[in-house]
């Protein structure tokens, strides 16, 4: 029986759709189109619940080419609690392309609707 088809792979390992970015570069995400709400969830808020509705600063560690020529940025990122208590990451996430944004320098925070940066 023969062995199916296998792109090749680099020194790292990694097929060849991932593209290793090094150093890092820091990056807007956009977790309110990357976590969209529910047409039907509750609306009340919780203090103690996760913030979602605001851009994030993180940092773009590789790009993952898709089939169909556009990509997914692989992103380290954290969330916070809307309180401000806790944060949870720092974990990794594929976003695609079209939600990020690359950080300038000079702008230390992006403010969310209505209040404070992260």
């Amino acid at each position: 029986m023969s062995e199916p088809w296998r792109p090749p792979v680099d020194a790292s390992g990694l097929p060849p759709c991932v593209r290793v970015v090094d150093p890092p570069l820091w990056v807007w995400v956009d977790v309110r189109k990357l976590f969209p709400r529910g047409p039907h969830e509750d609306y009340s808020t919780d203090p103690t619940g996760l913030e979602l509705g605001y851009e994030v600063l993180g940092q773009l560690t590789g790009k993952i080419w898709r089939a169909d020529g556009g990509w997914l940025g692989r992103v380290r990122i954290e969330l916070h609690t809307r309180d401000e208590e806790w944060t949870l990451g720092p974990w990794t996430a594929l976003v695609p392309a079209h939600l990020l944004r690359y950080h300038r320098r000079g702008l230390s925070y992006r403010a969310k609707p209505g209040g404070l940066g992260h």
